[in-house]
């Protein structure tokens, strides 16, 4: 398969932005360049131009395409408490400071926006319950969001690796986890 020029990849960065709202940065193109390679070998495709027309296209086919190609593009990994600096901000200063802004409404609403395959949500729960005794005097909402459907698939089911719970506290993991084997 013969290569193909900048002016192409933009043009994909281009599609793929307006299709999906994903923007393709500068040092992602060379793996951008690599996954139109595979996609059009995977569709037997004769070019990448032909992938571009199909990505293009208003078709179910291009809209399965599109959902693939998010997949690929995003970054799945993700695990309970990630960040310990944002959740300690967010225990210590942010929840505490909306708590205390929502008290007269009880009404908290929080997004997590990019969330993968769930467990930042389920994190910022574990931290709620945590810091806010009688939650259920308020009405919580906890909204997680992703561009990436097979992560939100897993994200509903709520069953988890051990690989996701590695950085939880035991007695965090003890109250708020149930394990299979």
């Amino acid at each position: 398969m013969k290569t193909f020029d900048k002016h192409l990849l933009q043009r994909f960065a281009e599609l793929i932005s307006k299709k999906t709202g994903l923007r393709i940065r500068s040092q992602d193109i060379e793996t951008l360049r690599k996954i139109i390679f595979a996609r059009t070998k995977f569709h037997v495709l004769s070019s990448p131009e032909a992938y571009y027309q199909l990505l293009d296209a208003d078709t179910e086919k291009s809209r399965l395409e599109q959902q693939e190609l998010i997949s690929l593009l995003t970054v799945g990994e993700t695990y309970f408490s990630r960040d310990e600096g944002q959740f300690e901000l967010l225990k210590n200063t942010i929840l505490p400071a909306l708590i205390e802004r929502h008290k007269d409404d009880r009404t908290l609403r929080i997004w997590s926006a990019g969330c993968s395959t769930g467990e930042e949500p389920y994190s910022l729960a574990i931290l709620i319950d945590e810091i806010l005794p009688h939650r259920d005097d308020w009405n919580i909402l906890i909204l997680g969001t992703d561009i990436n459907e097979k992560a939100l698939v897993k994200a509903r089911r709520g069953l988890y690796t051990q690989w996701s719970l590695r950085m939880v506290n035991p007695d965090i993991r003890e109250r708020y986890f149930m394990s299979y084997l």
